[in-house]
């Protein structure tokens, strides 16, 4: 399975997960556009939890680790939710 970001990180670096996901913005988005194609996120109560934690001028951004990660079953993608540089929280959609 393919990756989705091109960039990657050395394995014996320790990065926190708001770093990885930081490093691995690839798209900024609404939620309506991710709710119009998305069904994983759509309606959930996870999703809906997620989305609850937004405030207005936060950006959101679907992330996804490179195609290393994929290959040695580690892959990572979702969307997250930032408040100026900082993340606020994450939602996975899809991992290995």
């Amino acid at each position: 399975m393919a990756g989705c970001a091109t960039q990657s990180h050395h394995k014996s670096e320790a990065i926190s997960d708001e770093a990885l996901i930081t490093r691995w913005r690839d798209k900024q988005l609404t939620l309506s556009q991710i709710e119009s194609v998305d069904g994983a996120s759509n309606g959930s109560l996870e999703w809906n939890r997620f989305k609850a934690k937004m405030k207005p001028g936060d950006e959101l951004w679907h992330f996804c680790s490179p195609g290393p990660t994929w290959e040695n079953m580690m892959g990572w993608e979702g969307y997250a939710i930032f408040r100026g540089s900082r993340l606020v929280d994450s939602f996975t959609t899809r991992e290995n």
